[in-house]
């Protein structure tokens, strides 16, 4: 009976040990993951019309930011004169006008005469703000797969996959159907 608790009592110790050692790992990897790189999010985001007041190009996150992303950068030694430029720019547009997103400010902005503020703006645009996008396109992977299950082929798939996804862009009928029109095929496509 003693043996039976002892060895209740030495696998309740291990657990609580297992589970702390778990713990802690978990935790620094969501501050590696997480706080330790928030510096690039907000050194990007500074470049951003509406948050171009608050830069300070000398701050510490942002000089952390540039130097992080310094090797993709077109043109580094011209970015501080563009940055320049860039902040003039946004100076003189009124608080309502300005750009409050990445993909608004790209939408807006020359490559040619900002290269290196568009390639920064450019990874600000396409870093995720989380991995629930990625989440939701598994989701909906496996309830198509549910309901397709054998009966399509994996382009097909895919194409469902990501218009289930992306509900929010407008889909024009004519030019789907002009598109198919105009491939090769085995049937007659008569409109």
């Amino acid at each position: 009976m003693n043996g039976a608790k002892c060895a209740a009592c030495l696998a309740a110790v291990l657990f609580v040990l297992f589970a702390f050692v778990v713990k802690g790992y978990f935790k620094s990897q969501l501050i590696e993951r997480f706080i330790k790189h928030n510096y690039i999010i907000s050194g990007l985001q500074n470049l951003i019309s509406s948050f171009l007041i608050k830069l300070k190009p000398s701050s510490d996150e942002f000089q952390k930011c540039i130097e992080f992303y310094k090797s993709l950068l077109p043109t580094y030694e011209t970015f501080e004169s563009e940055l320049k430029v860039w902040v003039e720019k946004w100076k003189s547009v009124p608080d309502n006008e300005l750009l409050k997103s990445a993909i608004d400010t790209l939408g807006v902005m020359s490559k040619d005469f900002y290269p290196n503020i568009w390639c920064l703006i450019s990874i600000l645009a396409t870093l995720p703000v989380s991995t629930s996008s990625a989440e939701r396109s598994f989701s909906t992977l496996s309830r198509l797969k549910t309901y397709l299950r054998n009966s399509c082929s994996e382009d097909r798939l895919t194409g469902l996959a990501l218009l289930s996804v992306h509900r929010g862009i407008q889909i024009y009928i004519e030019e789907i159907i002009n598109t198919f029109s105009r491939m090769p095929r085995k049937v007659d496509f008569v409109l």
